[in-house]
């Protein structure tokens, strides 16, 4: 569930977990959360991509101004996306979206609110889960935008 609420002249706009998102009202795009369950898509509006990584941005079915990004690879199998996201000022924010289930290389989707004329920048790495106190086997990082 998302709630949004004003603190200090910042706009609270979504919650994963225990992480807050937080933007200014001027926000090109801004992520207003992932929720318990993958929202439901509709039509595809864009599809930039870079180094076998694209970003599936959907229409939010009846509601006109959110849109919903899924990540996809097209290379081998991967568990999981890293993406970070920049703040107005500058600072990054960093999440990880899993695949939707086995065998895909689909991640689940997280919600974002457009703002018409405005960019939604992010950068991504498709990832495969290490084992037990292993790390994770990332592609380099891969810049996406997309123009709404």
């Amino acid at each position: 569930m998302t709630k949004r609420i004003r603190l200090k002249g910042l706009l609270v706009v979504g919650m994963v977990g225990s992480i807050a998102w937080v933007a200014t009202p001027a926000a090109a795009a801004v992520v207003i959360g992932t929720g318990p369950t993958d929202p439901p898509v509709g039509e595809r509006t864009a599809r930039p991509c870079a180094g076998g990584v694209c970003m599936n941005v959907y229409r939010r079915p009846g509601r006109p101004r959110v849109r919903v990004v899924r990540m996809t690879f097209s290379g081998s199998a991967v568990s999981h996306y890293n993406v970070r996201q920049p703040e107005p000022g500058g600072r990054m924010v960093q999440w990880e979206v899993l695949t939707r289930h086995g065998g895909t290389n689909e991640s689940k989707g997280w919600e974002i609110f457009e703002n018409p004329g405005s960019k939604y920048r992010i950068q991504v790495q498709a990832c495969v889960r290490g084992g037990p106190f292993q790390r994770s086997t990332c592609t380099t990082w891969k810049r996406l935008t997309v123009r709404f």
